[in-house]
């Protein structure tokens, strides 16, 4: 009976070390993330605006199936504040603003995500 309750014992603590090695992974790199500098629209596979984190503004992109969603580049960050779509996922997404954080609309098939700046050719 002594030797089943001491190989849970160490089962425990390897656990709770691969555990908190994976959680500090994640943290890391959610820390690592940069801050984002351009907002990239596409609809379909067709990039159709990129604007920049810094210009406070509102547009409105028109997508597939007449849907269409209105951005807000607000305080650096990049939020869909309505839609024309039923299910109303990407207006309830939480405002974007690192590189590779995207906001997707299926209805219409538009794609919003967080670049970096573009490298200048030199």
């Amino acid at each position: 009976m002594k030797q089943f309750s001491i190989i849970k014992k160490k089962e425990f603590i390897v656990w709770g070390i691969l555990f908190v090695i994976v959680a500090t992974i994640f943290i890391g790199m959610k820390f690592m993330q940069k801050q984002g500098d351009l907002v990239v629209m596409s609809v379909g596979n067709e990039v159709i605006q990129t604007l920049s984190l810094e210009q406070e503004q509102i547009v409105q992109i028109e997508g597939e199936n007449e849907n269409w969603v209105k951005l807000q580049i607000k305080d650096g960050s990049a939020d869909v504040i309505e839609a024309s779509c039923p299910d109303q996922i990407c207006v309830n997404h939480y405002a974007i603003s690192k590189e590779g954080e995207s906001i997707v609309c299926l209805p219409a098939k538009i794609v919003i995500q967080i670049e970096g700046k573009k490298n200048e050719a030199k």
